[in-house]
């Protein structure tokens, strides 16, 4: 049986007289698809190989992205990008390369997010209704979904909410403004232009809060050692 799982890239050595202007020229890359059956392969005339590669499969549940992709006249588009999805089984061509390898797709849960960057303009379909993105604009999408980003689109970071008792807070910085403001008592999930801020108090407040801390566990489990105690007492005099 064989298995069409490689290729092999093949240059021209020699250009013999009796190509006449059907042959390729010198040194012109070539690609040849080759059936690899068990030990044999195929060899083209007057041909060195110069790269085996192997085939790239993408199950439903993957994509890459495909960095300088042959275009219809046979050359590589330098610069370029192409998004593949899966489920597909592909041999890339002389001169692409898979940025990123393969990848999975986004799957997002319920309080789960992703914040994403414009780095191509773009008309995005995948919100409703269709946004026009400009290079350089931020924005957040929420779960539950699936997404594979397209080509003009970079995925900065991941969001998952952050529950709090009503008792906690936290900090909230935003990005664009420099504004703080706390959160308390409530499951939140930080915005595109948002970040976690750290408060900065001064040595006595630490030392303050500490001391509390330690006088209230302190007074628990001298309440509970004292309880204890009792107990015991209780039970040696219904002896």
């Amino acid at each position: 049986p064989s298995s069409q799982t490689k290729q092999l890239f093949m240059s021209q050595l020699q250009r013999p007289s009796q190509m006449k202007q059907e042959s390729r020229g010198n040194l012109e890359k070539s690609i040849l698809l080759l059936l690899m059956i068990w030990k044999h392969s195929y060899l083209v005339f007057m041909s060195k190989i110069i790269e085996t590669t192997h085939i790239t499969t993408l199950t439903n549940r993957q994509y890459c992205v495909i960095l300088n992709p042959v275009g219809l006249n046979g050359k590589p588009q330098l610069g370029s990008k192409k998004l593949v999805k899966g489920e597909k089984s592909f041999f890339l061509q002389p001169g692409e390369l898979l940025e990123n390898g393969v990848q999975d797709v986004f799957v997002l849960g319920d309080n789960e997010g992703i914040v994403l960057k414009a780095v191509g303009g773009h008309k995005d379909t995948f919100v409703n209704p269709p946004v026009n993105r400009k290079p350089g604009d931020k924005w957040m999408l929420i779960g539950p979904l699936e997404y594979i980003p397209p080509v003009e689109v970079q995925v900065l970071s991941n969001r998952k909410a952050i529950p709090l008792h009503q008792n906690e807070g936290i900090y909230v910085r935003n990005t664009n403004t420099g504004n703080v403001r706390a959160v308390i008592g409530k499951t939140y999930m930080l915005q595109e232009d948002e970040e976690l801020w750290e408060k900065q108090l001064p040595h006595i407040v630490k030392t303050l809060l500490s001391s509390e801390s330690h006088t209230a566990a302190d007074k628990h489990y001298a309440k509970e050692w004292k309880n204890t105690g009792k107990e015991r007492g209780d039970e040696q005099n219904s002896e």
